[in-house]
């Protein structure tokens, strides 16, 4: 929860630093407007952008840092894990590794997006995917063995590792998306540079930027304000804020994905009220894939990776996947199309469960491996407006660990209007469930929720992108 509650506080000071009076005293819509405004398209992929510094022992010398701080962070609040001497070094590193049951939002959230921190630190060196996320499981792995005397996880090297280089590459391929326009970025897409990759903004203030400023392939995002509603259940959360963004866009007949995650779509969504927070974060990016098709109707398949993290009461997953899919775009006259996309993963690890966030013996979901599914059609018409239909699904096989199979569902059908150029109100309707079935195959659970979201939402270019 208090992960989350970061998240929360970075968004309120992206709201501060988008409504800043600019140097020609455009009014701040106008501000946020210009943060969102997609660059000019290119053609080129990340492997024709070649750093122009690199750095292999910086990398090490950070990582090193974050794991220190966070130990000592964690020691300063009176975490009894975090006392750590030569003794729990030694008796980690010779003991067997386990499954842990920590908090869902800690295991599921904190480590995948710690691991992306650790990603970041190599990636804004000038390092590649894969050797940033070698980097990032060896940082994983000194903090399992070293920085906690509790024993070392299994699962917790596999959600940092894995979710934290998915995640990370995400995260580095949008922040140097918002400061590709232009020499000198605005102050709003500095900032928002920063939240999304503070570690690479960090390294490009002390050590210059290992990476040249170019504009990235096609894409589209969006930032969404507004009200949610809880229809089934007592607990509100009234306040709905989103950001997504989606990168190298099937519609554009340039782009060709060439290296991992050149197309990914990310959707972070928070509901939130003054004692309690429901966060979602949605991510699946092409690892190794091909673009086919002609103009007007295009399609991007190949291996996909997945990471997920629902924790709304009654219907809490997280997971990271991998495995095939493909994103089909087909246009109609000059501004319909349809879009379709398919991808289903295996889970090498995951979580699911039901209300609260209890742990240890008494926690409230279960973990193992699984799979994962996701299903998406959108109808638009550029100008005018889009439907969206999708479903997400996890299912969790926890009996290889003693517990419950978990299965979660998560489908939204939402409508947005646009109502000015880059402006635009929509409202998304939600469902939720959640199916376990426990070990002795005498007990069942079944829990269910639904709510419905009206937001006013800040877009670059036409809905649905492809402009």
């Amino acid at each position: 929860m208090h992960e989350m509650r970061s998240i929360l506080v970075a968004l309120g000071v992206l709201g501060l630093a988008l409504g800043a009076p600019r140097a020609d005293a455009r009014p701040a819509i106008s501000a946020v407007t210009e943060l969102v405004e997609p660059a000019e398209p290119t053609s080129a992929s990340y492997r024709d952008d070649p750093p122009l510094a690199r750095s292999y022992l910086i990398p090490v010398l950070e990582i090193i840092t974050l794991n220190l701080a966070a130990n000592l962070g964690s020691q300063a609040a009176g975490q009894p894990w975090a006392d750590i001497s030569l003794s729990t070094m030694k008796t980690n590193l010779t003991s067997p590794w386990v499954y842990d049951n920590d908090v869902f939002a800690v295991n599921q959230f904190a480590h995948p997006y710690g691991g992306a921190s650790l990603f970041l630190a190599a990636r804004s060196n000038g390092l590649g995917f894969w050797t940033s996320a070698a980097y990032t499981f060896g940082g994983s792995l000194l903090w399992e063995t070293l920085m906690e005397n509790e024993a070392s996880s299994i699962n917790d090297q596999l959600t940092t590792s894995i979710g934290g280089a998915f995640l990370g590459e995400a995260l580095h391929r949008w922040s140097r998306a918002v400061l590709s326009s232009g020499e000198r970025p605005s102050i709003g897409r500095r900032v928002l540079s920063a939240i999304i990759d503070p570690i690479g903004t960090a390294n490009r203030v002390a050590l210059r930027d290992s990476w040249r400023r170019v504009p990235p392939p096609q894409l589209h995002s969006h930032l969404a304000v507004g009200w949610n509603r809880a229809l089934d259940v007592a607990e509100q959360s009234p306040l709905h804020v989103e950001l997504a963004v989606s990168h190298g866009l099937p519609s554009d007949e340039r782009f060709v994905p060439r290296v991992p995650f050149d197309h990914f779509d990310l959707r972070v969504q928070l509901d939130a009220s003054t004692d309690r927070l429901d966060g979602y974060v949605d991510l699946r990016g092409l690892i190794l894939g091909r673009a086919s098709g002609k103009p007007r109707l295009r399609a991007l398949w190949g291996l996909y990776g997945t990471y997920d993290y629902w924790n709304p009461d009654h219907a809490r997953a997280g997971a990271i996947g991998v495995g095939p899919g493909i994103a089909v775009h087909a246009a109609f006259g000059a501004r319909g199309f349809a879009e379709a996309v398919g991808v289903a993963t295996f889970v090498p690890f995951g979580a699911a469960g039901g209300a609260g966030d209890g742990e240890g013996p008494q926690r409230d979901y279960h973990h193992g491996p699984g799979l994962g599914q996701f299903v998406e059609l959108k109808l638009g018409l550029r100008g005018l407006g889009l439907l969206r239909l999708n479903a997400r699904a996890i299912e969790i096989d926890g009996t290889l660990l003693g517990d419950a199979t978990e299965a979660v569902i998560v489908t939204t059908a939402g409508v947005m209007v646009e109502v000015a150029p880059h402006h635009a109100i929509g409202a998304d309707l939600v469902y939720s469930a959640r199916s376990a079935t426990f070990a002795d195959a005498t007990m069942k659970a079944f829990e269910q929720s639904s709510q419905l979201r009206v937001m006013y939402a800040i877009t670059s270019g036409s809905l649905g992108g492809g402009d």
